[in-house]
């Protein structure tokens, strides 16, 4: 485990708030299809955020190439590295990585992590389709193998986490010669996890199957433009539904999001949602008020929620509407990160004019500030509840600021640039519909 959290505002809000075995680990599932032009899948979706109207929905790393025309791309090293800060920054204990192989390209982010001098800092686990068994595409011991790297995921004492989509095309046989090969090896008992049940009597083929816990990817029969509320009642009672009616042991799910209306406007061969198949987005607040409820659910119930775990969705299920990861500065940027580190964390940017969460006062954070502006405390610096005037003089003291590989608390600065200079930008950027295209020049 890679933190205790402090879960602070929690335990001022509600004292009763007390864990047996200390505060939930929070994984958070990635679903890497943002691999740019030359794959299929990656044409599918950079296609589907391509209209105007979805562009608030871009991931950071996008970049806008027109109106109706984007590239999204995340299969850099830079980008990755950057991932992991925001996701550190943000609280999260862990990444639950969709497995793909080699062949299909989404295998891409995964590996960048894997490569990354960064890796130590977030751990991971996998989800994995039962389909990828079935077709040959990973073998047994390919998959326990992962359980070696010391930044895998663990539970109760050193038992792999290990998460499983659905159980339609592998069989019992398959589940025990995982857990033998991982004990023979050294890894222990993989604490395995079911999504989905396709088929059959839930409770039935979870003892057949031999599962150690029940979750979710994430609830996706609401639809209708309802407000995020409805997701949020359907999740706590899968929660209770799992325990209470079926008596089984619980990852809670927190669906962030579902919004498919990017995929409904332009269907493709992989996907064809249908036309209600969507729900109000969440705010930032309704988003960690979720994740409370969820902490709060642990809290209460040590018994169904023996592995301490809570698992969001998503990071970066950008067109179908589950995401965490910052989009780009004018449409929200780190909103949901500053949001989840308040909660997670219990303390706020570590660098005052730092509004953007990347560890620097520059450019990107006069975006954040001009996006914020009067509307939310997402930029602010001063800790007087929204976001003004007095936040962006904090932002032009410290610009230039760097936080110091070695402390999170240290920094180095330098010359601070006009005064003057910077008002006239702020000026602009409030009067601008896209400040990132001038906030990229000052970064």
């Amino acid at each position: 485990m890679r933190t205790v959290y402090c879960f602070v505002v929690y335990l001022i809000l509600s004292p009763s708030l007390v864990f047996s075995q200390g505060a939930p680990d929070v994984g958070v599932i990635r679903w890497d299809a943002w691999t740019g032009p030359g794959n299929a899948v990656g044409n599918e979706v950079n296609a589907s955020l391509s209209p105007n109207q979805f562009h608030n929905k871009l991931p950071f790393y996008a970049n806008v190439l027109g109106e109706n025309s984007v590239n999204i791309d995340g299969t850099t090293q830079a980008t990755m590295d950057q991932e992991i800060d925001f996701a550190t920054r943000a609280g999260l204990d862990y990444w639950a990585f969709i497995w793909y192989p080699s062949s299909s390209g989404l295998h891409q982010s995964r590996e960048l992590y894997l490569n990354s001098s960064r890796k130590s800092d977030i751990d991971f686990s996998l989800v994995v389709e039962s389909v990828r068994f079935s077709s040959g595409q990973i073998t047994h011991q390919q998959l326990v193998n992962s359980f070696l790297d010391p930044s895998y995921q663990t539970v109760l004492n050193g038992r792999p986490l290990l998460y499983f989509f659905d159980n339609r095309d592998i069989t019992p046989a398959d589940f025990s010669s995982i857990r033998i090969r991982s004990i023979a090896q050294g890894t222990g008992d993989p604490y395995i996890t079911i999504m989905h049940i396709p088929e059959g009597d839930f409770a039935t083929e979870f003892n057949t199957y031999g599962f150690d816990a029940a979750s979710r990817y994430a609830t996706t029969w609401v639809g209708d433009g309802e407000p995020h509320s409805s997701l949020v009642a359907q999740d706590a009672g899968q929660w209770n539904w799992f325990d209470d009616s079926l008596g089984l042991e619980v990852i809670p799910h927190v669906t962030t999001g579902w919004d498919n209306r990017p995929r409904i406007l332009n269907p493709s061969p992989f996907w064809a949602p249908a036309s209600n198949s969507w729900v109000e987005p969440a705010t930032p607040s309704e988003i960690t008020d979720h994740v409370a409820d969820a902490v709060q659910w642990v809290a209460d119930n040590p018994g169904a929620a023996a592995s301490n775990n809570i698992l969001l969705y998503a990071w970066n299920e950008f067109d179908e509407g589950g995401s965490l990861a910052p989009n780009l500065p004018q449409f929200g940027g780190t909103e949901r990160i500053a949001a989840l580190r308040n909660v997670l964390v219990g303390t706020g940017n570590t660098i005052q004019g730092d509004f953007f969460l990347d560890g620097t006062v520059d450019g990107l954070d006069l975006a954040q500030w001009a996006g914020d502006h009067g509307l939310n405390a997402s930029s602010d610096a001063d800790g007087d509840g929204d976001t003004d005037g007095s936040d962006f003089l904090t932002w032009q003291r410290q610009f230039g600021t760097v936080e110091s590989v070695a402390s999170s608390s240290s920094s180095q600065a330098v010359p601070e640039p006009s005064a003057v200079l910077l008002v006239t930008l702020a000026g602009l950027l409030l009067g601008m519909n896209r400040p990132c295209v001038l906030a990229h020049s000052l970064a």
